[in-house]
């Protein structure tokens, strides 16, 4: 999934700036900086990611085609997510 994710943002950088980047990394807090080579095959296999999402989401519009998934982070000590009126995760 990072991969994917680090693909994504070089396609967005590259339809921002018209470059493609070289490279793209991840820094993960308790390890060290990730990087990977960015190539034409990777901005098509991000391409086509979002392109079935967007399929499956013009397919099942409606809210039951999707899984909710109930952890402590829908309401917290101070909060709580921004669709928990629309989620209703607690009734």
């Amino acid at each position: 999934s990072i991969k994917l994710q680090l693909a994504i943002y070089s396609l967005m950088y590259e339809e921002k700036f018209g470059v493609r980047p070289k490279r793209a990394g991840a820094f993960f807090l308790r390890d060290t900086l990730h990087m990977m080579e960015i190539n034409q095959d990777i901005l098509n296999h991000a391409k086509f990611e979002i392109e079935q999402i967007h399929k499956h989401t013009e397919e099942n519009e409606h809210i039951l085609a999707y899984k909710r998934t109930i952890t402590p982070l829908c309401k917290w000590r101070t909060g709580q997510c921004d669709f928990y009126t629309v989620c209703k995760p607690h009734g």
